[in-house]
């Protein structure tokens, strides 16, 4: 009690005891950060159990001000280091660590760190039409060390190529992400901003934002796409008719010759060709993906679609000029790497109208375990 009473700092600040090595170590433990400057320490009146007074006793101290600058570098998997202001491509396995130069208050770090899309490499302009970007990042900061901060990213970024040819790619773009008139090739560019305000444990702050602009376009992850569709026959058995997910409505017309409408046995195996373009470092498609991933159905029983099986999966050269025989299309498919599954295909004509659909979903794959880019539903009139 003696020692408390006894015990003086000034300027005064809250603290409180902490006894040990019974009650011979007194620590003096500050409540809250001390602000730099000069404390003076004094002890007076202070005595032991057996009644023995301590000499008066006086020290003094000085809390310097920390003057180094917080400063970090922002590495690529732990190793490479970004460079502010310039585009880096990355994987969307890769993490980011951000490594500072000493322990910081990273409790709040998140509410220093942005990641929002841009649409020009040339002037990072923000996409106008992009208002919510979701949970895109996932930021682990290491307590223990406080010193490091580990970036993880979705697995939903879009990949970041977004062709434009009318027929090809042009589903694979973002809705959200809008590439200028005239660019054939845009490249969606996300930004990461690390704001200023992070502090140390003395009081320091980093005072200006730094910013790194990043774009996920390795061709590994490139999507598979999808192209089109046939139905073929023997060959010269009829003409092959063709579905697309940018032409919707298109009519198909089953000649009563080859796809008979009478009662009874007018069940007529074709084959269903599907069109996809597959990254230049894929393959093929993967076959067990495929399951319960294409479906087929029509309206007012103008006629029964049943899919039996997947017949065979081309790929290169031969599905190339397939796709070129069947789809014929207007653009240079040169750069296309394509893929043709074909499944066998029922059909049972009736003489009705309506409407047939062949449904492809995204949960197919390429061999690297790309998922196609979007679902998609092609609607086709039946006369």
């Amino acid at each position: 009690k003696s020692f408390e009473n006894g015990f003086k700092i000034s300027p005064d600040f809250s603290y409180v005891f902490e006894y040990q090595n019974n009650d011979t170590v007194v620590y003096i433990i500050p409540e809250k950060q001390l602000d730099p400057g000069h404390y003076a320490v004094k002890m007076e009146d202070i005595s032991d159990v057996y009644g023995n007074v301590l000499h008066d006793f006086y020290s003094n101290f000085i809390v310097k001000r920390d003057l180094q600058p917080i400063t970090f570098d922002l590495l690529q998997n732990g190793t490479k280091k970004l460079v502010e202001n310039e585009v880096v491509s990355l994987s969307k396995k890769d993490s980011l660590v951000i490594n500072f130069n000493k322990a910081v208050k990273l409790e709040n770090l998140s509410s220093h760190i942005e990641f929002q899309p841009c649409i020009n490499e040339n002037n990072f302009s923000y996409a106008e039409s992009y208002s919510e970007t979701g949970n895109k990042i996932e930021i682990t900061p290491n307590l223990k060390t406080k010193k490091t901060a580990t970036i993880r990213f979705s697995e939903e970024i879009p990949w970041g190529n977004f062709n434009q040819r009318e027929n090809c790619f042009e589903s694979g773009r973002d809705d959200n992400v809008v590439a200028k008139d005239g660019d054939k090739d845009a490249v969606c560019i996300w930004q990461l901003k690390v704001k200023a305000g992070i502090e140390d444990f003395t009081g320091n702050q980093t005072t200006k934002d730094m910013v790194y602009y990043i774009c996920f376009n390795q061709e590994s992850e490139k999507p598979p796409f999808f192209l089109g569709g046939a139905i073929t026959g023997k060959a010269g058995e009829f003409d092959c008719l063709t579905f697309s997910p940018y032409h919707q409505f298109s009519t198909i017309s089953f000649d009563p010759a080859v796809f008979p409408t009478s009662m009874g046995n007018n069940i007529k195996e074709c084959f269903l060709n599907l069109f996809f373009a597959v990254n230049k470092e894929a393959s093929t498609i993967d076959f067990y993906s495929l399951i319960k991933s294409v479906y087929v159905d029509s309206t007012d029983s103008c006629c029964h679609l049943y899919i039996k099986n997947v017949s065979h999966i081309d790929s290169g050269e031969s599905a190339s000029c397939a796709y070129l025989e069947y789809i014929k299309p207007e653009e240079d498919i040169s750069d296309l790497h394509i893929v043709n599954v074909v499944f066998g295909l029922e059909i049972e004509n009736k003489n009705k109208s309506g409407l047939m659909f062949f449904e492809i979903l995204s949960s197919i794959q390429d061999d690297l375990g790309n998922n196609l880019n979007t679902d998609y539903v092609c609607k086709v009139n039946k006369q």
